[in-house]
């Protein structure tokens, strides 16, 4: 699965999100990405519902996940991650279980 993220405001394409099967992993892999001028607007959180939503609702997986490392500059992508319910499981894997999504959207 593969979108774009647009700017409803201005209809101009601000990033992108994708899921796809991880080989390494085992595991259904997303990933989102901001051009870095439109980082902070608030685009991030809902991008990441809308496709957490597709992977648990219309793909019917059970767990997603993410790989980027526990650093400093990746503290703010890491708090979007965390309010839609991700958890670190270790110094480069997050992951988000379709019960603790559909548990904190209560």
């Amino acid at each position: 699965y593969y979108a774009y993220i647009i700017d409803a405001a201005t209809d101009e394409p601000v990033g992108e999100v994708n899921i796809h099967f991880d080989f390494e992993y085992q595991e259904q892999l997303i990933g989102i990405t901001i051009e870095a001028r439109h980082r902070g607007r608030g685009f991030s959180e809902p991008a990441l519902r809308l496709l957490a939503d597709i992977a648990f609702y219309e793909r019917g997986y059970d767990k997603i996940i993410d790989t980027f490392p526990a650093d400093e500059l990746r503290r703010a992508a890491e708090r979007v991650f965390a309010k839609i319910g991700f958890v670190r499981e270790s110094d480069i894997l997050l992951v988000l279980t379709r019960e603790r999504y559909e548990n904190l959207k209560r």
